[in-house]
């Protein structure tokens, strides 16, 4: 949006931000068990509680998982996880090079955490002592040891995408200065990226 606002010419600078927390997306339960908690929330007497209660089946407690239901596409049904193995058969990506590219990304973040955390800023978090200051993902210990005897997550048989080589389901925020080269050099400022 900054970018489109600035080819517009609608401004020069501009903080932008995104923020995701996928540790705090809810269980959703269907439609019959939401109206069901509802009757239960408006019941006054004990009586109606218990009658409320007891309309309650074992399947109203098997909620959808938010989670999963935004990682999926809608178009074709696949979860993340599950069009990487897609990808992976239809471009022959043995579990192998899977490990050795996610245990590349380990070393890379690693090695890159000194330079980036000049751009990090602490955040605390409740119930915890001390600030957060790099990204938890990394694994100072991971190899390809390590990653060889995980299990296949999403086709158990002969799926090749596990939680070492997938994605990790994380929480993260993003605040970032967008100007112009021209405002940039005028103000100084030395771009990171263009």
């Amino acid at each position: 949006m900054a970018q489109d606002k600035l080819l517009a010419g609608r401004g020069s600078v501009f903080i932008v931000g995104g923020v995701e927390s996928m540790s705090n997306i809810p269980l959703l339960f269907n439609q019959r068990a939401a109206q069901k908690f509802g009757r239960l929330s408006r019941a006054r007497t004990l009586m109606n509680r218990l009658q409320s209660m007891a309309a309650f089946r074992p399947s109203d407690f098997q909620p959808r998982i938010g989670l999963m239901l935004g990682l999926t596409d809608p178009v074709c049904g696949l979860n993340m996880g599950e069009t990487a193995e897609v990808l992976a058969r239809e471009f022959s990506l043995s579990r192998g090079e899977q490990d050795t590219f996610a245990l590349l990304s380990h070393q890379r973040a690693l090695a890159a955490r000194e330079r980036l955390a000049e751009e990090i800023c602490p955040a605390f978090i409740a119930k915890k002592s001390a600030a957060v200051t790099a990204d938890n993902g990394p694994r100072e210990n991971q190899s390809m040891e390590a990653l060889a005897k995980l299990r296949p997550v999403f086709d158990r048989k002969t799926g090749t995408v596990t939680a070492g080589n997938a994605s990790q389901i994380t929480d993260g925020a993003v605040a970032l200065l967008v100007m112009s080269e021209e405002r940039a050099e005028k103000l100084g400022f030395t771009p990171l990226g263009l």
